[in-house]
């Protein structure tokens, strides 16, 4: 065998190994790109479910449209790429479009008052916003349906804040706590404060806020109607001496 054919196969050899090692990375980073966007796409479904699913009580039907519309959007871009996809996934895009056939008629429910469970609802709150405003800019929602949607969340979470604040100052007024309870109001007059155009409820967390404060500060007024003793001693030496200079001058 001569040696410019041993030449030739060496470098073959070299070639093709560094080709097979080439292909090997690619296909590995290709598998990494691959796995890190089914994570990616199940949490933002599984969140968007989530946030969706414990805000049901107090959101309209067009605002869970909106995260039914993500979900769904969500899941076909999974489908798009072949990427596998987990029974949580496939059951969240059953919810999403059960939402969208059958729009919940939720009747607002009341609020919670206490703090630990408001929490579970400020986290899901903060979870929706976050997925809304990624949803818009992955151009899965118009600028019309993420203003509507985020106009909706940050309302609730007002209304979440001021009904825990109002819870926490009756309170206080029971245990005649009052600068617990004028600290408590005015954290809610100051929020609401924050509200360009509130709505009817909020409107009448204000006034019944503002009412409250004015009667805390009734109550820590002096009140006492017994006579002034030191002060009627005083303004009977003066016409004491008023009448002993008359007397003598």
């Amino acid at each position: 065998m001569s040696t410019s054919l041993l030449i030739f196969l060496a470098v073959l050899t070299a070639v093709s190994a560094v080709a097979a090692l080439a292909f090997l990375r690619w296909r590995e980073q290709k598998r990494l790109i691959r796995a890190r966007l089914t994570i990616e796409l199940s949490d933002q479904i599984m969140q968007q479910l989530d946030a969706a699913s414990t805000l049901l009580p107090w959101l309209s039907a067009s605002c869970m449209q909106y995260f039914s519309e993500l979900i769904i959007s969500n899941q076909r871009r999974m489908s798009e790429f072949k990427l596998p996809v987990g029974n949580n996934v496939r059951k969240a895009g059953m919810q999403a479009s059960e939402w969208i056939e059958n729009p919940p008629n939720n009747s607002q429910a009341a609020l919670p008052q206490d703090e630990r469970q408001a929490k579970t609802i400020r986290k899901a709150l903060q979870q929706g916003i976050e997925q809304i405003k990624r949803g818009y800019q992955q151009h899965q929602l118009d600028a019309k349906k993420a203003e509507q949607a985020l106009h909706e969340l940050r309302l609730l979470n007002v209304r979440l804040v001021v009904t825990v604040l109002m819870s926490k100052a009756s309170a206080a007024i029971t245990m005649n706590n009052t600068s617990l309870a004028e600290s408590q109001l005015n954290k809610i007059l100051k929020t609401l404060a924050a509200i360009k155009t509130p709505t009817n409820e909020l409107s009448a967390y204000q006034q019944k806020a503002t009412l409250m404060l004015s009667e805390l500060a009734q109550q820590t007024q002096p009140t006492s109607t017994e006579p002034n003793r030191l002060a009627e001693a005083a303004d009977l030496i003066a016409e004491e001496d008023q009448a002993w200079k008359k007397k003598h001058f």
